[in-house]
């Protein structure tokens, strides 16, 4: 599933993971239109924050290899 934020960020915004499942994936994506000071904050079920985006951002995160949390697998620029 992708996560898609397109409208400006007037605060932080969190993504919360479900509880790591082998084989299960997510995108979170961060278009150029959510400008603003806000950050997108991926975090673990815990709500511990492993990444963080920016406008024109996206990472992909997956279930490390014992699947007992999420691990960033890949991050870039929509730019």
């Amino acid at each position: 599933p992708v996560q898609l934020f397109e409208t400006p960020l007037t605060t932080n915004r969190g993504v919360r993971l479900p509880v790591a499942t082998s084989g299960r994936t997510f995108r979170i994506v961060r278009t150029a239109a959510a400008t603003g000071s806000g950050k997108i904050n991926v975090q673990q079920p815990n709500s511990t924050v492993f990444v963080q985006l920016d406008p024109a951002e996206w990472a992909d995160v997956a279930p490390n290899s014992d699947g007992t949390a999420w691990v960033l697998t890949a991050r870039g620029s929509l730019a």
